[in-house]
């Protein structure tokens, strides 16, 4: 039924004149209308949220709602919204709708859409929005996005159906621009593909691990540097302490205990190991520990690079120059040798062809005057460093776009003074893209889950949650991470499944690609919410096992409370 405006407005005035509230026998008294009719109004006045009704024993009180006028919510939104009668007539549009139409209330509050600038704006997207706004009327609900191709965006839309103040049925339109966000998930993916050329063309061997130090991507020169191949460090045979020479095992289980508990640790060492087929590589490590939002150790990532030629030739040096002169021809490493004053006596193949010239060229050669003025200033501190503390030097530089780990070793005579300086510089560049590489993803993939306003949680398979957004931690409290989701969500239940356990199994075992549910919380602050939830797979290791699983929630309790009101009523 639809009101009557001027029987309406009179209800309302006579209920803001007793604040106290009255029943419908009083109110029948003082308007001019049977108890039926009244009764007919109260209701679609309490439909419209307009009107509240309280329970006094018997007695039924009315007064008028205490609650912030819908236009008022609306208008702080930053959603564009639009309210349609179920003519397709604008009835409203909040101030984002109007700047984004490009007109103004007057011009298009009470036309039918198809004679307003939506048809000329939303181009090829009207007839999608038009045909959803008609299904909408109808009672069903969509979602989806539209895709705006002249404007260059893109929209996450919702379309459902709506109850006006004079209990008229409509639908809602609610357009959120999500053009940033899919340009974020563009160049994520962008960032990635990078990311794995990088790794691809590494020399070395690049990994990512959980804190257990159980490795789900592991790649690059594996079998080349220990004889085992990727998927017999994936599946665990063996595990990477296992391989660790006994000799060094105890100072490496060290360090690694304390990447696991000093939040954003990193550190590196070198060791040996043991290959599959017998012998001893020197390995040099730099890894590092990644924090979740609560600051603790979430997960372990680094890179590992064969240093036995470099160890050899510095071993070499410490005994005896002569021997040094034999093993100096490192292959992948520059190695000269340099007597106090900076003069080259021996140098190798790969140093003289980064230096650009002949072996016998620069032979004699002060080291300093084939350098940039810069770069010989630092040689010569180095230099001068290593004279004074008789003690290695170590240091990182970069030329023309190459970075270098180098290290200026003292080579001690008979008198215990240093009568040589040994040289060792290995190119590290490609580490360094990769670190930057890992870092620039890690941040874009914070960034783009940080901007989505739903809450979102990412779990293990042990149900521990171990990463969540900003969002989630507004509903569920700051301290959810590290918790089970089962305790740190309060409380879940679904009609069909006493999720989430069954789900996130039939997820682990592949059984399912996505699970959709609705689930009830209760929230940090004690509210009853209903939320739409979606999980899926988010993490897997190279093997395509997973490791982590995503969660969406999307709270439609407003949504529910709206759609089931009229009809608990009628």
């Amino acid at each position: 039924m639809a009101l009557k405006r001027q029987i309406a407005a009179t209800i309302k005035e006579l209920l803001r004149q007793h604040p106290q509230g009255l029943n419908i026998t009083e109110i029948v008294k003082n308007i001019d209308i049977n108890r039926n009719t009244a009764g007919r109004y109260l209701e679609n006045l309490m439909v419209a949220g307009q009107v509240e009704m309280h329970h006094f024993g018997m007695a039924k009180i009315y007064r008028l709602a205490r609650r912030v006028p819908l236009s008022a919510m609306l208008s702080i939104s930053s959603e564009l919204i639009m309210l349609l009668d179920s003519g397709l007539r604008v009835m409203y549009a909040n101030e984002p709708m109007l700047g984004f139409l490009g007109t103004a209330q007057e011009d298009l509050y009470g036309k039918n859409i198809e004679y307003t600038p939506c048809q000329t704006v939303f181009d090829d997207a009207f007839d999608l929005l038009k045909k959803q706004i008609k299904m909408g009327l109808t009672g069903k609900e969509w979602a989806g996005e539209l895709s705006l191709v002249k404007k260059g965006a893109i929209f996450s839309a919702r379309i459902a159906p709506a109850v006006f103040e004079e209990g008229q049925r409509g639908v809602s339109v609610l357009l959120e621009d999500i053009t940033d966000r899919k340009l974020a998930e563009e160049a994520l993916s962008e960032s990635e593909e990078r990311y794995r050329t990088f790794v691809q063309n590494f020399h070395g061997i690049a990994y990512r691990g959980r804190m257990d130090f159980v490795p789900v991507f592991f790649h690059g020169a594996v079998e080349e540097i220990t004889g085992y191949t990727e998927k017999d460090f994936l599946a665990g045979k063996p595990r990477w302490d296992q391989v660790i020479h006994p000799d060094d095992l105890r100072e490496i289980q060290e360090s690694l205990d304390e990447i696991r508990t000093s939040p954003h640790k990193s550190t590196e060492r070198e060791y040996r190991i043991v290959r599959r087929y017998g012998g001893v590589r020197w390995i040099h490590e730099h890894v590092q520990n990644i924090c979740d939002d609560a600051g603790r150790p979430a997960f372990v990532q680094g890179a590992l690079y064969d240093i036995s030629d470099r160890k050899n030739a510095e071993e070499a040096l410490r005994e005896s120059e002569a021997t040094a002169r034999a093993l100096i021809n490192a292959p992948t490493d520059s190695v000269l040798l340099l007597d106090p004053e900076g003069k080259i006596l021996e140098l190798n193949e790969t140093a003289a062809l980064r230096l650009g010239k002949r072996k016998d060229e620069l032979i004699g050669v002060v080291v300093d005057t084939i350098l940039p003025e810069e770069i010989a200033r630092a040689r010569r501190s180095i230099i001068s460093q290593v004279l004074e503390r008789k003690s290695a030097v170590r240091f990182e530089d970069e030329r023309d776009g190459v970075w270098f780990d180098t290290v200026a070793y003292p080579v001690i005579g008979d008198r215990e003074e240093v009568h040589r300086i040994a040289i060792i510089a290995r190119d590290i560049t490609d580490r360094r893209r990769i670190e930057e590489a890992q870092r620039e993803s890690e941040g874009e993939l914070h960034a783009m889950l940080q901007s989505i306003t739903d809450p979102i949680s990412m779990m293990d398979e042990d149900l521990n949650i171990i990463w969540v957004n900003e969002t989630a931690k507004q509903y569920f409290g700051k301290d959810i991470v590290g918790r089970k989701c089962y305790e740190a969500f309060h409380q879940r239940r679904t009609p069909c499944e006493p999720y989430p356990c069954l789900a996130l199994k039939a997820l682990w075992d592949g059984k399912m690609h996505k699970h959709e549910t609705e689930t009830v919380v209760i929230d940090a602050h004690g509210q009853t919410r209903l939320f739409e939830c979606t999980t899926n797979i988010a993490l897997r290791d190279k093997g395509g096992k997973p490791v982590a699983v995503l969660e969406i929630s999307r709270d439609i309790t407003d949504r529910k409370q709206a759609e089931e009101a009229p009809y608990e009523r009628q």
